[in-house]
């Protein structure tokens, strides 16, 4: 049974909020199985200049453990890296897939989704189209934006420690506190890379970690797999569904 048959009471909830909050938006049911939300989304003044943008979002079978799939679906955001958008299948790359990960696991609401993840983005999509740069600064495509955020977020510098703190992590090594480090630098981990391996290894989120690993080894086919795997949940068009029933 599909997720949101499942937990009707969870999903009722979530959708009343969605009819009040967002009125332009609708429900739709695409091979009896995949819940899709449609419609038009307006942005106000708070975010930008009055815009609207035309979105589909396709919720997978195993949500909200997995976050959902954004698309814009009038044309309006070319289809190319530099503006965020996984080419063939037109899906937002909304960030790096740790931080939206590790923030959309506190709360999985699809108004919160909404508010913190899709309108910031089309957001910043409107100003670069006014102003030919964005807000708030973006992080680089594959493995530069990938070094980028776990710079920032994890202090973590080099690719090639980054690399060694992964494969650590996905290979499932346990290293004891007074144990060489796994970096090869003669310290003791607890002197070492201990700490920043625990710290992400309590995220659990080693299907990342993998993905990671793979676009810093400079496996192209990585964000041409993310958008596959989007495509593989519905071949729908941007039109052709049901309407959920009120």
């Amino acid at each position: 049974m599909c997720w949101f048959r499942k937990n009707q009471s969870w999903f009722s909830k979530d959708r009343i909020q969605v009819e009040r909050d967002f009125p332009r938006l609708h429900f739709y049911i695409f091979k009896d199985s995949i819940l899709i939300l449609r419609g038009s989304i307006d942005l106000n003044a708070e975010e930008t200049s009055a815009d609207s943008y035309e979105i589909q979002i396709i919720f997978p079978p195993e949500y909200p453990s997995e976050i959902p799939f954004v698309r814009e679906t009038a044309g309006r955001i070319l289809r190319i890296p530099d503006r965020h958008i996984y080419a063939k299948e037109g899906f937002f790359c909304i960030g790096p897939r740790l931080a939206i990960k590790e923030s959309w696991d506190k709360n999985h609401s699809i108004v919160r989704f909404l508010n913190e993840f899709v309108i910031p983005f089309l957001a910043n999509q409107s100003y670069y189209e006014r102003m030919g740069e964005w807000k708030n600064g973006d992080y680089d495509h594959g493995k530069k934006g990938i070094l980028q955020y776990y710079r920032e977020r994890f202090n973590i510098n080099d690719e090639k420690e980054l690399m060694l703190i992964l494969n650590n992590i996905v290979s499932g090594v346990k290293v004891g506190r007074n144990d060489r480090c796994f970096c090869e630098s003669g310290k003791k981990a607890k002197k070492c890379h201990l700490d920043i391996t625990q710290d992400l290894q309590r995220l659990g989120h080693r299907n990342i970690f993998l993905e990671d690993i793979k676009n810093l080894l400079g496996d192209s086919k990585t964000s041409e797999n993310q958008d596959k795997q989007a495509a593989d949940i519905t071949t729908a068009p941007t039109t052709a569904s049901t309407k959920l029933a009120p």
